[in-house]
């Protein structure tokens, strides 16, 4: 998040010190979500946060997202199920 928001300051400040159109920097918020553990995630997505469970499902959803995005969608879903799978067999909550 560190280097996102530096780049995005220093566009600002580059073109404020060349003159072209001072502009305000406003920092951009962006989607995130936290797993807090077990099944329970805090994730907030626009001006919408989940928890609880719901947190959770939406972090399964991202890790299947990027797993989409480096491999076959076969191996994608089978390494996902199998992660999911083995995480569910073995959480103790309580």
């Amino acid at each position: 998040m560190v280097a996102r928001a530096a780049i995005s300051q220093a566009t600002v400040a580059v073109n404020n010190i060349l003159g072209k159109n001072l502009k305000f920097y406003c920092p951009k918020t962006y989607p995130y979500v936290i797993p807090v553990g077990g099944k329970y995630a805090v994730a907030k997505i626009g001006p919408f946060i989940f928890s609880g469970i719901i947190g959770w499902l939406l972090k399964g959803l991202v890790e299947l997202n990027y797993l989409l995005s480096i491999m076959p969608i076969g191996y994608a879903l089978k390494t996902w199920l199998r992660g999911l799978y083995v995480f569910i067999k073995n959480d103790r909550l309580g």
